[in-house]
């Protein structure tokens, strides 16, 4: 079997969804966006990890610290062979560099966002 692919899930675009009367607001979680891929689950394990459910400009550095924490911790896992980040495009980037800066991984890191909610 392939190595496990976790998914650690903040919030953002990608999972937000139009709730009436209060616009596009953070809904969905982590779990919920892995289900709307079925085939997913034919190509390997995926373990999903909801860090937070916020709009993308929530994200500040002490969580990008917490999460890089968070995420070094899992790879450090023998069965993942990679991990995915879902994220908002408002702070992405710097995240990312965050990331990049302080991550001691040599596993893969990916991160994902959305312009347009699920709906």
């Amino acid at each position: 079997m392939a190595e496990k692919i976790v998914v650690i899930s903040t919030g953002g675009t990608i999972a937000m969804k139009e709730v009436a009367e209060q616009g596009v607001i953070p809904e969905l979680a982590g779990n919920k966006l892995i289900e709307a891929v079925p085939p997913l689950s034919n190509i390997c394990p995926v373990e999903v990890i909801e860090f937070s459910n916020i709009p993308s400009p929530h994200m500040h550095p002490k969580m990008m610290f917490a999460l890089a924490k968070l995420v070094d911790k899992v790879l450090k896992r023998k069965e993942v062979g990679g991990l995915v980040v879902t994220h908002g495009t408002d702070t992405l980037e710097e995240t990312a560099y965050l990331l990049d800066l302080v991550i001691s991984s040599q596993k893969p890191v990916c991160l994902t966002a959305a312009m347009r909610s699920s709906t």
